[in-house]
């Protein structure tokens, strides 16, 4: 009985805490409805943080924000804080809110009076940046101005803002640099100013399909070609017609240099400003370089320096000829905290090329056959999204159709633009589970945002237990968060539907092998991870021809190890 009339009493206090708890969710959410901001602009709740995001705007690409605001306040001694509200009320314009904000907060008062605030405000869609006295003469009213009404808000009146607030975080970064080192007039910023309020529309300027007025033909009647500046017969002859693009300031984004998914790609880079032209011409005139070619494939390459302009560009051969290669070059080719860039290590033809600059960053994610963008596939690519894309013009709540063109930027690097597409297609069909999928691998390709990917990844495999590409992207997005556990249950499930599958046994090879090293002598388990290190070590190197390069790479840290 007493047994009895405790687990009554355990029950219901169990009970009783569910219904407070209960209750306090429902008095929160009754309070978002009315949402007040005078909490928030009484004073910073944490102080080491520096994005605030109360409405669930940044969830897209919190990680990769909070490393550039981290980047911002390390590397340039300036405290730069964003925080999201969702209404101001009827007390508080935007202006007067972040200059509340601003002033309780103390922005910048522990970096010598340097503090940026971006304001975002949901309801109304406005955005207010905030600029602390010592920062004027940088971070003039003419550069805010522009960041604020036509880079910023236009992207957040558009539902994409974090494609946004990436591109201008990067600007903001520059001006950092500027003032950081302190080598500036009053007319160097002027200059400054007038090449940033040169840029037009802005990148992310959506432009109609058109054919050059000159020297053009077109390919499969779909994709013009401007054979003014043509493939190269040779890796050097294609690099110097891209040197004379930019000597000759030309922004047609279908010149015969690029392959045809570049040509679309470089569609949202057809609005740069002239200085932009102007600044890679000087750059890349004169600069010493070498060719390295392998078959099909070719580098320009500058040497192993540090500086972002010392980063490689990656050609390929293709029937037309020679030509540059965006796709490989956004998802390899990475530029870390400035001066620094690095090599991706994946399995795509330019590592052979690059192995002495490898410098892994986290981007070797498993695909399908169908969903591997290779050179042969460049213009069926090209073609396929042109036709999805007129057809999302003309029914864009389709679904089925938004999932497609989200899934084709996703394999063709333009992943920053996928996340806001595939958003909408699981908004309007949350049933559509393959979203899962692309999303999570468009948020590692996009900002290495892992966390979020691994939600989608999850939410996939839950519904598509019998997929070993997802059953190897959950794994390996844990491998990178050091859940090594977890990984080693992705895998292995991964191995039961396909026990050939060299992917999962490279990348259980190193996961055992961590887990190994990182357990103490007294772990029972640590003569197990040993041998199931060997076992996964062995299958994989039995497996070469199926990932010849990533087997490469595995025998190079084998051989260190």
């Amino acid at each position: 009985m007493k047994r009895q009339l405790k687990r009554f009493d355990i029950v219901t206090m169990i009970k009783h805490v569910f219904y407070i708890f209960l209750s306090f969710l429902l008095f929160a959410c009754s309070q978002g409805e009315d949402f007040s901001i005078e909490d928030v602009i009484k004073q910073r709740p944490r102080n080491k943080e520096a994005l605030f995001d109360h409405v669930g705007l940044m969830d897209d690409a919190r990680d990769a924000t909070n490393r550039h605001l981290a980047n911002i306040r390390e590397q340039y001694g300036i405290e730069m804080l964003i925080v999201t509200l969702p209404s101001l009320g009827n007390r508080y314009t935007a202006t007067s809110a972040a200059v509340e904000i601003f002033t309780n907060w103390k922005i910048g008062k522990d970096f010598d009076g340097r503090g940026l605030l971006f304001l975002l405000v949901d309801d109304e869609k406005e955005v207010k940046i905030e600029v602390s006295y010592d920062l004027e003469d940088v971070f003039t009213d003419a550069f805010t101005g522009r960041v604020q009404d036509l880079l910023l808000q236009t992207r957040f009146a558009a539902d994409q803002l974090s494609i946004g607030l990436i591109a201008v975080i990067e600007a903001i970064e520059a001006r950092a640099q500027v003032k950081y080192t302190g080598d500036y007039t009053p007319s160097t910023i002027a200059g400054l100013d007038l090449d940033f309020l040169s840029q037009g529309a802005g990148a992310g300027h959506r432009l109609t399909l058109r054919r050059p007025e000159n020297g053009s033909r077109s390919i499969g009647a779909r994709l013009p070609v401007n054979n003014d500046y043509p493939s190269g017969d040779t890796p050097d002859q294609a690099w110097q017609t891209m040197i004379r693009s930019w000597k000759e300031k030309v922004k047609d984004p279908y010149l015969g240099v690029y392959t045809a998914v570049t040509r679309l790609s470089y569609r949202d880079f057809a609005n740069r400003p002239d200085a932009s032209l102007e600044r890679e011409y000087a750059t890349y005139k004169s600069k010493p370089y070498t060719v390295r070619q392998d078959g099909e494939w070719a580098v320009i390459y500058f040497g192993r320096k540090t500086g972002w302009d010392n980063a490689p560009f990656l050609l390929c051969r293709t029937n037309a000829g020679w030509q540059f290669d965006i796709v490989h070059q956004r998802r390899f080719i990475r530029m870390g905290k400035s001066p620094h860039w690095g090599v991706e290590f994946s399995d795509y033809p330019h590592m052979k090329l690059l192995i002495d600059a490898f410098s892994f960053q986290g981007q070797d994610f498993p695909l399908s056959e169908n969903d591997r963008y290779t050179i042969d596939r460049d213009g069926e690519i090209a073609n396929r999204m042109l036709a999805v894309e007129e057809r999302v013009d003309h029914d864009p709540d389709n679904p089925n159709q938004l999932l497609e063109l989200g899934r084709l930027y996703t394999i063709t690097a333009m992943s920053a633009k996928a996340i806001p597409i595939l958003n909408k297609a699981l908004r309007l069909d949350p049933d559509l589970i393959l979203v899962r999928k692309y999303l999570a691998m468009a948020h590692v390709d996009a900002h290495y945002q892992y966390r979020t990917a691994k939600t989608h990844i999850d939410a996939y495999v839950d519904c598509v237990d019998d997929d070993p590409i997802g059953h190897n992207l959950s794994g390996y997005i844990r491998y990178r968060q050091k859940d090594d556990r977890g990984a080693t249950k992705a895998f292995e499930r991964a191995l039961a539907i396909d026990p050939d599958n060299c992917y999962a046994h490279v990348y259980l090879t190193y996961t055992y092998a961590r887990r190994y090293l990182d357990a103490s002598a007294a772990n029972p388990g640590k003569g197990a991870f040993l041998h199931r290190f060997d076992d996964h070590k062995e299958k994989a190197l039995a497996l070469a021809s199926d990932h010849p390069i990533r087997i490469m790479w595995l025998k190079r840290w084998l051989e260190g190890n």
